[in-house]
């Protein structure tokens, strides 16, 4: 018996006719035509579809005189907002998304397509660092740590504008994602801690065009982005803040009540002390609600895919 017939259906790389490239555009008339036309010229098979997002300059026009199919916001609603009109509009079962500003490369997508045999979702890790200051590259490394702790794998990219994933896998969060920026942090995190498959796949960006700008906040965005890795921390890995803390706690308490060991008024008797009762009762209360909220993340998380396999 061959390898293959052990396997109940071969697994196959998805067709590049199946694929919808995404690309999420606020005022780049500059440069969304380039764009445009280089994803074309790797492949005319894929859909192009620009969501211009309440853009008040030619980024509509020049994307359909490129090629694209377009959808128009009325006002700005942000990149988070762009890419769920995708998600709601768009029937293909596989979807990349593209970064309008011409630094990340279509040339990659095809590629990456093929990954998703293994994978139900593959993202750009940009292997150089264009014009990065030191404060946003020390900011991303910040939430590169943090969301590797949370999601228990290392994460080289976490906030890379090219992925592609099974339209379907990523709609299953629709409910996570932000409306401005930090879609693609929200993404990755979620399909990590829901333990799908996501693999990473170096890339290299270019330098952005002159005469543009990025619109990411570092300050608002950065902020916005830690309340939402808190959030989907205790979603699916309540634990992971949760024990932690207790612990934390316990060794406060226990501290608490070896400094009163050493107090003139206790001669060194060992006295049991309010605080040091207060704060490991604290500590155990912690421990055991992250413990019962991580067994309601696994149930929420069982129940759903039971829902997905019926279907």
């Amino acid at each position: 018996m061959g390898q293959d017939e052990f396997l109940a259906v071969k697994i196959e790389a998805p067709s590049l006719k199946d694929v919808v490239v995404v690309i999420p555009a606020f005022n780049e008339e500059k440069v969304i035509g380039s764009t445009v036309a280089r994803a074309l010229a790797v492949s005319r098979e894929w859909g192009i579809l620009v969501i211009d997002d309440g853009s008040d300059d030619r980024t509509a026009e020049e994307a359909l005189q490129a090629g694209a199919q377009v959808i128009s916001h009325s006002y700005n609603m942000g990149n988070g907002s762009a890419v769920k009109t995708a998600l709601r509009r768009v029937t293909a079962p596989v979807m990349a998304i593209l970064d309008a500003d011409g630094q990340l490369p279509p040339e990659a997508l095809p590629e990456m397509v093929k990954r998703l045999v293994h994978a139900d979702m593959v993202v750009g890790a940009r292997v150089n660092q264009t014009e990065v200051s030191r404060f946003r590259s020390f900011g991303n490394w910040v939430l590169r740590r943090v969301s590797s702790y949370v999601s228990g794998h290392p994460i080289p990219d976490l906030t890379c504008g090219l992925r592609v994933f099974f339209r379907e896998r990523c709609q299953e969060f629709f409910h996570l994602y932000p409306s401005r920026f930090s879609f693609p942090s929200t993404s990755t995190l979620a399909f990590l801690t829901c333990d799908y498959r996501v693999e990473f796949y170096p890339i290299e960006a270019r330098p952005r065009p002159v005469g543009t700008k990025s619109k990411i906040k570092p300050w608002q965005d950065g902020l916005q982005f830690l309340a939402i890795i808190l959030r989907i921390v205790l979603l699916f890995r309540p634990y992971r803040i949760f024990v932690p803390g207790s612990f934390c706690f316990f060794l406060a308490g226990l501290g608490h009540q070896i400094f009163t060991l050493f107090l003139p008024l206790n001669h060194g008797r060992l006295v049991m002390s309010g605080t040091f009762i207060t704060i490991s009762l604290s500590a155990l209360f912690l421990f055991c609600f992250g413990l019962l909220a991580q067994q309601i993340a696994e149930l929420r998380i069982h129940l759903s895919q039971i829902s997905r396999n019926k279907e």
